[in-house]
């Protein structure tokens, strides 16, 4: 791939990072809780389940970790390498912010959130590889256009991703009639 594709995906790593620990560690509001150990530390993580909207934002805040670092690795180590090394880095980083979290005096730090952010760098990492095995065809494809100005797609995938929160996917196919209705500007569609 080219210098400049590796440049732009260092660039979104960073960024991601950054938006990984931000919101992952928001209002920054840090106490020492009186840990003796790691092993205390550990018992105070809770096992409460998230929800829904919990679950999907971890796995959309990790999906372009996990594409960034496949995209960066998979040019020294393989494709398949690329994405075990892309899901042991999500598998460390995931652990480290929720023990970090027990820190912070807002914010709920549980094991449960570790699957799903390890699902979402995997997934990231899987769709990274595809279409970077897939780039010859995508040159001749409209789909180039948007995909070579990665970063104004991804910021344009985040604005959307910022219209539908609060995301919690439902099954009731009523309630996807009204779901578009945030892109277009207008007030979110009453619960029902």
């Amino acid at each position: 791939m080219s210098d400049d594709s590796l440049r732009t995906a260092r660039w979104l790593l960073a960024v991601v990072v950054f938006l990984i620990l931000y919101g992952s560690l928001f209002p920054f509001r840090f106490a020492d809780p009186g840990v003796d150990g790691i092993a205390d530390l550990l018992r105070r993580l809770t096992w409460a389940r998230g929800t829904r909207s919990d679950m999907a934002a971890n796995l959309l805040l990790y999906l372009p970790f996990g594409a960034c670092l496949a995209w960066l690795w998979a040019p020294r180590l393989g494709g398949a390498l690329a994405l075990v090394a892309a899901l042991v880095a999500g598998a460390l980083l995931s652990p480290a912010i929720e023990l970090a979290q027990v820190y912070e005096t807002r914010r709920g730090s549980s094991p449960g959130d570790i699957g799903g952010t390890t699902a979402g760098t995997g997934l990231g990492a899987v769709l990274a590889l595809a279409l970077r095995s897939a780039g010859a065809s995508l040159r001749r494809h409209p789909l180039d256009q948007v995909l070579s100005h990665p970063i104004a797609a991804a910021l344009v995938f985040l604005w959307v991703c910022y219209r539908l929160v609060p995301f919690a996917p439902v099954l009731g196919p009523g309630q996807w009639l009204g779901a578009p209705a945030p892109l277009a500007g207008g007030p979110p569609a009453p619960p029902r």
